[in-house]
């Protein structure tokens, strides 16, 4: 009856419906009615339409509400079509409706951000949105303005992404590799190095013995952090996705040591038993392995307890972990067995210590296999008081999670079921903020689909010069010979760029040293005569926030300085390859692909800590160096020999911490401008290397194919291979393109 009214209500709009139940009840075709001809003309305008017929429709004062399975919202969601739900108050004879689109999911996620993991879903329509032939009229401007795109992406949509360009990567060098082009070997190579980068990183924190390293190993499904029933980590440990299994230690003075990964010597170097109270001097290590969850784009760093006795190592991972995307924060619960536990003021200036907003931050209570059901039941609302006593329960609330990290390791490590995997909705939740605040995943994955392409398009330059004409030859080779020529020369061409982006860093660090300086002085000016000044530790932590801070503002600026210096010499490339494309193209024997010219290089990750995450991100460099590796330990003893009478006018304490605390910046600073200077030199140079190896290659490619020509003639039967291997790049084509496609609409 529903569909029938339905019907009749949109005309002159066609409704084609699904004869099975797929989670969408039809397709919409909207027409327009020409009096002239007296007939209905189809717009080419399509959405889909999901109806639901009730009796029990709930209402509020101003809008309606019905539950529906939260499988059917992801359904719709993932749809590359509009989607238009529609709810039949079967005893009004009403129909109401609203779109499943952009503001729907801003929506969903603000009232509830963990509505993925609930089996249904209320979804409110305001009173007054009843379908009717006035509102019919405004869909056409609906669907034209754009407005029906969905920008959310779910976790399970984002995997499968990842998936589909991964696996366009595998196919590009299974085609390639056969015809063993050293142009493509590379590509291939690279491709796959850039797609298991990773680029979100997590700070995994809490108190000491709370159950961090556990959590890790539990998220990972592989024991990799240490644990033990002693306080364990003792130093910063990052772990990263990897093409290899290995550790580096990275010593305070500024010494490496690169093995084979083996828990044993992470214990060694990181653990609190064997590196008591940190006297190896090591500033934090970094693990490189092979593992299917950091491959989506993920890195953790496991911060010490922290109640760690190093302070000069905390104060800096503290102010370090203010750039990451997410922090989990674990509590130990098992006090509350005892009637122990409490949500204490610590906890709260730890979190405020590492996170300018608490939006980021997910409050994790671990242990709860100690307690009972009532027990675990009397705790949470223990916590939910405590929250609100400390006025963090509107900001967390939705980030409070309650699990058991040794439980669902073991678990996870069996294969077990998942319902005794309680780390389950951690990570459901974790991917879901990610993707939801950051979208560099997404870009990620849209450059490297795009670099794809044009790698095809560059195979496919050199599978036409073996088909060209043999007259063609000699001016391929002649165009081929000069640029080679001009090869040397390249590196004094941009050398201007590189000089001018290093004195610029120099200005702009000198810049903002002053004004840290300034702003020291004025926050101690600040201060009421009748409270004491900043203490020693105090001043390290604010001069070491601030300077993080304005590392990470240099990298900016450094890296779009450095990709201006890409982009010149992908410029040079262009111009350059123009005259060798234009004889490779100029043969009159048809084309299965059209070849497009060679935007940009594939750069190999040429950032100078990628060990650490933060490679290339969209074609984009994420940092020119790593604030942990350059600030650890720069303000170490900082303020030691500070020591004023009680007579000492406050006037000339301040003037004495301000002396100092320009003297020690003048020396961090120095260390600075010769840090990013060096960085610049390093990736210059890279991207210069690799834009030079990659025309060599492409050049060696072709140069090949024209000894094959004058040597080789080809038989029928290698031109029905070279026709079918056209084929196959035009087939990749139309998949690229419709991947581009799909992954544009997150962007």
């Amino acid at each position: 009856m529903s569909k029938r009214e339905l019907s009749k209500l949109i005309e002159p709009h066609i409704i084609n419906w699904s004869h099975r139940d797929y989670g969408l009840d039809g397709l919409v075709t909207l027409a327009t009615n020409n009096s002239t001809k007296g007939s209905s003309e189809l717009d080419s305008l399509h959405f889909l339409i999901q109806l639901k017929s009730t009796e029990k429709v709930r209402k509020d004062t101003y809008t309606l509400s019905l539950p529906i399975a939260s499988t059917n919202i992801k359904h719709w969601v993932r749809s590359n079509l509009p989607v238009l739900f529609i709810i039949y108050d079967v005893v009004n004879s009403i129909f109401y409706h609203r779109w499943i689109d952009s503001d729907f999911i801003v929506e969903l996620e603000k009232n509830k951000s963990n509505w993925i993991n609930q089996k249904t879903v209320s979804i409110k329509f305001k009173e007054n949105n009843v379908l009717t032939k006035d509102a019919l009229r405004q869909f056409k401007e609906y669907l034209l303005s754009g407005k029906n795109k969905n920008v959310a992406v779910l976790p399970g949509q984002y995997f499968s992404l990842h998936e589909k360009v991964k696996s366009q990567v595998n196919d590009f060098k299974q085609i390639t590799t056969p015809r063993q082009f050293d142009s493509s070997i590379y590509k291939a190579k690279e491709l796959s190095k850039k797609i298991d980068h990773a680029i979100y990183r997590i700070a995994i924190a809490g108190p000491s013995r709370s159950g961090k390293s556990t959590l890790i190993n539990s998220l990972l499904k592989k024991d990799i952090s240490p644990v033990g029933i002693y306080q364990t980590t003792g130093v910063p440990i990052q772990i990263l996705p990897g093409t290899k299994n290995q550790i580096d230690i990275y010593l305070k003075n500024g010494i490496s040591i690169q093995k084979d990964f083996s828990p044993e010597l992470i214990l060694e170097y990181a653990a609190q038993h064997e590196n008591s109270n940190n006297f190896k001097n090591v500033n934090f290590v970094s693990v490189s392995v092979i593992n299917s969850t950091l491959e989506k784009g993920i890195s953790f760093f496991d911060v010490p307890g922290l109640d760690d006795p190093d302070d000069d190592i905390m104060i800096n991972t503290l102010s370090y972990v203010k750039t990451f995307n997410a922090i989990i924060y674990v509590i130990d619960v098992t006090p509350h067995k005892t009637g122990g536990f409490a949500f204490k003021n610590e906890f709260k200036r730890n979190l405020l210590d590492m996170s300018s907003s608490l939006d980021k931050v997910f409050l994790v209570f671990n242990k709860i296999d100690s307690l009972s059901k009532e027990e675990l039941n009397s705790l949470k609302q223990r916590i939910t008081y405590d929250l609100r006593r400390l006025n963090l329960l509107e900001k967390v609330d939705e980030k409070v999670l309650y699990l058991s990290a040794h439980t669902s390791f073991l678990n996870r490590v069996a294969g077990k079921k998942e319902n005794l995997d309680s780390v389950k909705e951690l990570e459901q939740n974790l991917w879901g903020y990610l993707l939801k605040e950051n979208k560099s995943g997404i870009y990620r994955l849209l450059d490297i689909t795009r670099q794809v392409y044009k790698s095809y398009n560059e195979f496919a330059d050199i599978l036409n010069t073996r088909l060209l004409d043999s007259s063609k030859l000699d001016s391929l080779h002649s165009a081929v010979a000069e640029i080679q020529q001009r090869l040397p020369d390249l590196g004094k061409s941009l050398s201007t760029k590189q000089k001018s982006t290093k004195e610029k860093i120099k200005l702009l660090l000198q810049s903002h040293k002053h004004q840290l300086i300034l702003r020291l002085e004025s926050a101690l000016k600040a201060i009421p005569a009748n409270k004491p000044l900043l203490s020693d530790k105090e001043i390290k932590k604010y001069l070491t926030d601030e300077i993080n801070s304005i590392v990470d503002t240099i990298n900016k600026a450094t890296v779009d300085e450095v990709n201006q210096y890409k982009n010149d010499l992908d410029t040079w490339i262009e111009q350059n390859l123009s005259k060798v494309r234009e004889v490779i193209n100029s043969d009159s024997t048809p084309r299965a692909l059209n070849l497009s010219p060679i935007e940009t290089m594939i750069i190999p990750e040429i950032d100078l800590t990628s060990a650490f995450g933060m490679g290339i991100l969209g074609g984009i460099l994420a940092y020119a160096i790593n604030p942990y590796t350059v600030v650890a330990g720069a303000v170490v003893g900082f303020l030691g020999l500070l020591l004023f009478t009680s007579e000492t006018r406050r006037a000339r304490k301040i003037a004495k911490i301000v002396e100092q605390s320009r003297s020690k910046c003048d020396s961090v600073f120095e260390d600075l401008e010769v840090k990013f200077e060096e960085g610049i030199d390093e990736m210059m140079l890279k991207i210069l290397n690799a834009g030079i190896k990659m025309i060599e290659l492409y050049f060696s490619d072709i140069n090949n194919q024209i000894k094959e020509i004058k040597t080789t003639r080809l038989s029928e039967n290698d031109r029905q291979v070279y026709r079918g291997c056209f084929e196959q790049l035009k087939s990749k084509k139309i998949e690229l393109d419709d991947l581009v496609t799909e992954l544009s609409l997150y962007k």
